[in-house]
């Protein structure tokens, strides 16, 4: 599949579970969250939505789904860091509205994990 057809699908999928997670994120910031919690708690529901997505749909991916798997957490969690601390500069100390920051956030951390995931995480040729 090419790049810009895995990367396409991989919008799809990123659309799906972002869309999601942000209207929860939403929700649950208005109920009084604070928004540090709110990315902790959506992140790993839609962390793993789309693993599953991206490695049946996106990159086809038949290889070890423990190795996919641990690199995958890994990615994850360096995007999560990078959620948090654009909300901490962005919001926290620039004073922008949390929702903004993180409405901005999604795209910049969705192309890292593209990235990351094409290249690292579903490459079975890195060793």
């Amino acid at each position: 599949m090419s790049i810009s057809r895995q990367f396409t699908t991989y919008l799809a999928v990123g659309l799906l579970t972002n869309l999601t997670g942000y209207i929860a994120y939403l929700l649950i910031t208005y109920w009084g969250v604070r928004p540090e919690m709110a990315v902790t708690l959506i992140y790993a529901v839609c962390a793993t939505a789309a693993f599953i997505g991206n490695r049946k749909f996106t990159f086809q991916h038949g290889g070890k789904l423990t190795r996919a798997g641990c690199r995958y957490a890994l990615a994850q969690l360096a995007g999560y860091l990078l959620n948090l601390a654009l909300i901490e500069i962005f919001s926290n100390r620039l004073g922008f509205a949390h929702q903004l920051v993180q409405a901005g956030s999604i795209p910049v951390i969705a192309v890292f994990l593209f990235l990351v995931s094409k290249f690292y995480v579903f490459n079975e040729t890195t060793g």
